[in-house]
């Protein structure tokens, strides 16, 4: 199934969701481009797991893929790999990472960029 969103933004996390919650939230507060966020979550870390369910169900732009405990480097290129499948450019973020913009058009601008190169 092609992905109608051109993003996905990508945060691999482990056993660190009070940090995961702020970059969440300042994702969907500084841009209202469409986009998709996907979360890998370690296979280990149920908190985050049953939080990510709750935040799937309220945004149906919200996705996430399990991984092994294998460190952040393999489950980035795990997240990579799904947007790429899914037809989607991918933007990384760490769990916590804090995003301030000026302005909401950041992503747009982004994609913008990235499609002239």
């Amino acid at each position: 199934m092609d992905n109608p969103r051109k993003v996905t933004i990508v945060i691999p996390t482990y056993k660190n969701l009070k940090f995961l919650k702020t970059t969440v939230n300042s994702i969907f507060m500084t841009t209202d481009y469409c986009f998709s966020l996907l979360l890998v979550i370690c296979l280990e870390d149920k908190e985050t797991l049953d939080w990510a369910n709750q935040l799937k169900e309220a945004y149906e732009n919200v996705d996430y893929i399990l991984s092994p405990k294998e460190g952040s480097i393999k489950a980035l290129n795990q997240g990579i790999r799904w947007a790429i499948e899914q037809g989607a450019q991918d933007i990384y973020c760490t769990q916590d990472d804090v995003l301030f913009h000026p302005y909401r058009d950041w992503l747009r601008d982004y994609v913008a960029y990235s499609e002239k190169e």
